[in-house]
Parts: structure tokens; sequence; C-alpha cells
């Protein structure tokens, strides 16, 4: 009975190994939050977000307890979804989707981070710290 429980015990592991293995199923990039004017309530995010499984995923939604609101947008257009292909990036970047973080908590300056959750389709959340920047980071 004891080597059975010992036997059972090892296979969990490695069964939770292997998961632990097979990494995030999404990354995130070049991650970044415009600095905006104090007592601006509007600021924008860019990242680039790369799809590390062998199916597409749909990004389902973006939260922060650092903003009253996050939403994803392209221009004034806010877009209601967001496909990461099979092993493929997608950037969002200033000029097209990007994010916009709405009812700051507190001002943000340079140097500071922003704490963004973004779940998929597939169930996973991936949690990100995003320096504020007024620039964006060398590629």
């Amino acid at each position: 009975m004891r080597h059975r429980r010992i036997f059972v015990g090892l296979l969990l592991l490695l069964a939770a190994g292997g998961a632990l293995a097979d990494g995030p199923s999404v990354n995130a990039s070049h991650v970044w939050i415009r600095e905006a004017p104090p007592g601006t309530e509007v600021m924008a995010g860019y990242l680039t977000l790369t799809n590390r499984t062998r199916h597409a995923l749909a990004l389902n939604g973006i939260t922060s307890p650092d903003f009253g609101e996050v939403r994803l947008q392209n221009g004034t257009q806010a877009v209601k979804a967001l496909t990461l292909p099979t092993h493929a990036s997608v950037t969002l970047g200033a000029g097209g989707d990007h994010l916009v973080l709405m009812r700051p908590a507190r001002t943000f300056h340079v140097g500071d981070f922003v704490t963004l959750t973004i779940t998929f389709s597939d169930g996973s959340s991936l949690a990100i710290l995003a320096p504020v920047r007024r620039n964006p980071p060398p590629s």
C-alpha cells in the first residue's frame, strides 16, 4: 500500500513537472505605457504578444488594479476581439491596435510600473509589470 502511494505521488509530480515545462501559452515583450501629463485620465499601452501554442487564441480581457478600465482600441474605435495566430506574434503599437488605460488610481511617472493581467481563450492569463516611459524601449 505504501509503495502504491509513493508511485502515485511520483506520477503526479511528473505530470506537474511536464505541465510546468510547457511554459506560458503567451509571452509579452516590448511592454510599455506612455507617460501622460499630470491630471490626464487616459494613458496608452503598447506590447507584443507571442502565442506559443499549437492553436489560435483570443484575447478575452485585460484588467489592471491601477486603472478603472482597460480596453483594446484602434484609433478611436474599440476593438471587440483580438486573435493570436498559432506560433505568431501580434504587436499592439502606436498607430494601430493598442491598450487604452482609463481612470488611473494615481498619477504615473517615468520609472513607475503598471500591473496588467491579460486573459486568453484557453483559460490562461498573463500578469505583466509594464514600465511607464516617455519613448518606446529599444528594439
